[in-house]
């Protein structure tokens, strides 16, 4: 999908990705319905009494891990997400952009814009996606995904990330 196709896309979701992304900083949720699939687990998804279907990778590097969270049928987020050993203190959320650059089998590499927030917590960026982009194809096809935000250079495999994005596809509708 062209990037100005999503860009379009992006703005008649963006309520709906705002209210999401605020859920996922404000609070926790509850993943249930578990089943694994390589390095990837898949399931349901409730925060703030919004369901979704989620899929992640088991493997966390400096308490960064990376999640998919279906949005409808048609749309879903890619998140990194790094967590902090800080208590919770109530700081409001900091919002910017950042770079995000994402290659799988270090190639075919694809930068973007992402939305990120970050508090005592956590930080966490994400990008909206059309589950029908050229980035789930690659992602399907390759053994490793890439990420580069910022200083962060992170690597996670892509063995069962099929099986667990087909799962979800169903869970979400």
């Amino acid at each position: 999908m062209k990037i100005s196709n999503l860009l379009k896309k992006s703005s008649l979701i963006c309520l709906a990705t705002f209210a999401l992304h605020q859920s996922c900083i404000a609070g926790n949720g509850t993943f249930s319905n578990e089943k694994g699939y390589g390095e990837w687990i898949t399931g349901t998804f409730v925060i703030d009494g919004q369901k979704t279907a989620r899929i992640g990778s088991k493997y966390t590097q400096n308490n960064v891990a990376i999640f998919l969270d279906f949005l409808s049928p048609d749309l879903y987020l890619i998140e990194i997400i790094r967590t902090k050993d800080v208590p919770d203190r109530g700081m409001e959320p900091r919002y910017y952009l950042m770079d995000m650059a994402i290659a799988v089998d270090n190639k075919n590499r694809i930068n973007f814009k992402a939305k990120c927030a970050e508090d005592e917590t956590l930080d966490e960026c994400f990008v909206p996606q059309s589950k029908n982009d050229e980035l789930v194809k690659l992602f399907k096809k390759g053994n490793e995904v890439n990420f580069k935000i910022g200083d962060f250079d992170l690597y996670f495999s892509l063995s069962g990330f099929s099986k667990a994005f087909s799962r979800a596809s169903r869970l979400v509708k």
